[in-house]
């Protein structure tokens, strides 16, 4: 289709940049379904943790080099004095983006995707503020309305294509294999990091930290200097450590290992919990005043119904069946894309990147292969199906997506490169 309306569920900064690119340089007519009553997805900070789609704690810092994370058409004018940055400066770029681009007019907030079916339509409901609910009804040509109270109105719309950019850290991951972890005798607190936000609220405490990723050894670095007692849990095949630590301490983060001798010590992993009692592999154990999950998240989809439907896989938490971790293999038209599944990458050039290659494959310009074909690569022996499965060398992605692109970018006056920082590059041809 050389045109046509595509439907983007989230706006975070996938699915912004999603719709600037699909609108402004395809000519599509996107629509951005954003539930909360802001754009900008995981980087608005709620320090009441009470928004579900918001994970960011106060002083977390993007590990990643701004100077990488920034899209290739809109550069941050002081981004070499910058080198990681916080959700809040990350939350005021994509508005000043939105702002540049007039990206609001595709925007519906408050708007929440209930069901998209098999003929690409849309059920939303949009929330109302009773005082001034006629003028909160939107007017838009193709939706027909369902249902409406005070609260709420009940919308479907047809669409053409469907783009997934609704994030992957709503759904909290919770491990199943820690006995007693659920029982109503257990006499502390158990909360995931998703709803941590600050370490003065665990002030003199003897605090259990599990997950030695970075959430769980950041988390742990701001708690050391104010509890009683950190400990950090990790299996005892964790190699993601040195990696994180090296990234903290590059973004001029405290780090947990300064506390080594004082207030912070490594265990392995729980064995069981017990009342007031956590007992771990060692034959270790502490009483605790509180343990933090650090354990990660799953993929949530629950919106796509029938043949749109993703399998979850929620025991090694991967999205099937995805040909380049981007298109659902039943559509290889591309009508059923999906934006920034993999982990490990700069966000948000990746995605930049992955809606160019969608438009492409939407006009036509990029052939995706048969529905056999794709599912071959899938289902690919080789490849390890586990919780690393869209954990990406971003750099060899890209590169092979631009190597898919090659032929039609002769209908473009731009091309794209990748360097080995993983700075995405446009290059405007002579």
């Amino acid at each position: 289709m050389q045109s046509g309306r595509v439907c983007i569920v989230g706006g975070g900064a996938s699915g912004l940049v999603c719709a600037h690119i699909l609108a402004l340089d395809y000519n599509f007519e996107p629509t951005i379904f954003e539930q909360n009553a802001f754009i900008g997805g995981q980087w608005h900070y709620d320090p009441d943790a009470t928004v579900g789609t918001s994970a960011v704690y106060r002083d977390i810092r993007v590990y990643t080099k701004w100077s990488v994370m920034q899209f290739t058409d809109f550069p941050d004018p002081n981004s070499g004095t910058k080198s990681h940055i916080s959700c809040t400066e990350m939350e005021e770029y994509l508005i000043a983006y939105v702002k540049q681009y007039h990206l609001h007019k595709y925007i519906l907030l408050n708007t929440k995707v209930q069901s998209i079916d098999e003929s690409f339509t849309v059920t939303y409901a949009t929330r109302l503020d009773s005082s001034q609910q006629e003028q909160q009804l939107p007017v838009r040509p193709h939706q027909i309305l369902l249902k409406k109270s005070d609260d709420y109105a009940i919308y479907s719309e047809k669409f053409d294509a469907i783009c997934v950019a609704n994030g992957h850290n709503s759904e909290v991951f919770i491990p199943e294999d820690i006995p007693g972890l659920h029982s109503c005798e257990r006499t502390f607190p158990i909360l995931h990091s998703k709803t941590y936000r600050r370490p003065e609220d665990f002030k003199d405490q003897c605090v259990i930290v599990v997950g030695g990723s970075h959430s769980g050894i950041d988390i742990a670095g701001e708690l050391a200097p104010v509890a009683k007692q950190v400990v950090l849990s990790m299996k005892e095949d964790n190699k993601m450590f040195d990696l994180v630590i090296s990234l903290l301490r590059r973004g001029q983060k405290q780090l947990c290992t300064d506390f080594l001798t004082t207030t912070f010590s490594f265990a392995p992993a729980i064995e069981r919990i017990d009342r007031d009692t956590v007992y771990f592999k060692d034959k270790t154990q502490i009483k605790p005043d509180c343990l933090i999950l650090a354990t990660g998240y799953k993929y949530s989809i629950p919106f796509l119904q029938g043949n749109l439907r993703v399998d979850g896989r929620e025991k090694h938490r991967y999205v099937y069946p995805l040909y380049k971790h981007m298109f659902h293999v039943n559509y290889p038209n591309g009508t059923l894309a999906f934006i920034n599944i993999p982990s490990g990458v700069a966000a948000f050039p990746f995605a930049e990147v992955q809606s160019h290659f969608i438009a492409r494959v939407l006009r036509g310009e990029v052939q995706l292969p048969s529905r056999d074909v794709m599912m071959s690569e899938v289902d690919n022996p080789l490849l390890p199906q586990n919780p690393k499965y869209h954990f990406l060398n971003m750099i060899d992605y890209v590169r092979t997506l631009l190597e898919m692109m090659k032929e039609s970018d002769k209908n473009y006056n731009y091309i794209f490169t990748i360097d080995d920082e993983r700075r995405v590059h446009k290059i405007i041809k002579e």
